[in-house]
């Protein structure tokens, strides 16, 4: 008798264990669809400075929901120490009620606003401001060009990489594509770190 018991104690234990693991796969699915249903397969691809990808093999798909990413993001960023002489760039984020506030310093401007997290379906993570460039001429090499007068493009989009914490993004282009997004630095590619904290 007291053998039976024991094995009907071991057959619960081991079946509780079975159904453990099956709500811990079911939570895992839940999270890696969270990321996938809120990728962006019609975004246009705002273009990064160094052709690097911010993660390997859609590791970030399969590791982090979008408010994690969120969290991940939220801290003070400013230029690398290296490359960046002509301009102090500034960045701040703060989660606040479940979106993502920033705030910019250069020497020029501050501003600040809500941005939003694009997560396209490479797996690349681009934050994307609603600030206007501040000059668009598109492609200056064509024999009818004239001089545009247009609307400027309206937002501005930062590649993240989750794994080192850092923004990059290309500031101006060239003659085919002519444009100047924060004319107050003189600088290509801009790339910001952030800091670590005190605490």
């Amino acid at each position: 008798m007291k053998r039976l018991y024991n094995t009907l104690f071991f057959i619960s234990f081991f079946g509780l264990f079975v159904n453990c693991s099956s709500s811990t796969e079911k939570k895992t699915e839940q999270k890696v669809s969270t990321i996938q249903t809120e990728t962006d397969k019609n975004s246009k691809t705002p273009q990064s400075t160094n052709g690097s990808t911010a993660v390997d093999d859609n590791k970030i798909i399969k590791r982090y929901t979008e408010k994690e990413i969120l969290n991940l993001i939220v801290g003070n960023y400013i230029n690398d120490d290296e490359g960046t002489f002509h301009c102090k760039f500034n960045l701040r984020f703060n989660n606040r009620d479940g979106k993502l506030k920033y705030h910019i310093k250069t020497e020029k401007r501050k501003i600040s606003g809500i941005a939003k997290i694009k997560i396209v379906e490479d797996g690349f993570i681009y934050i994307i401001f609603p600030i206007e460039w501040d000059d668009y001429q598109g492609d200056m090499t064509q024999d009818t060009y004239e001089k545009y007068t247009g609307e400027k493009p309206q937002e501005v989009g930062m590649l993240f990489d989750v794994e080192s914490k850092t923004l990059n993004f290309q500031n101006f282009g060239n003659a085919m594509n002519n444009y100047i997004i924060f004319d107050e630095c003189d600088e290509k590619g801009i790339n910001l770190k952030c800091e670590k904290s005190n605490h």
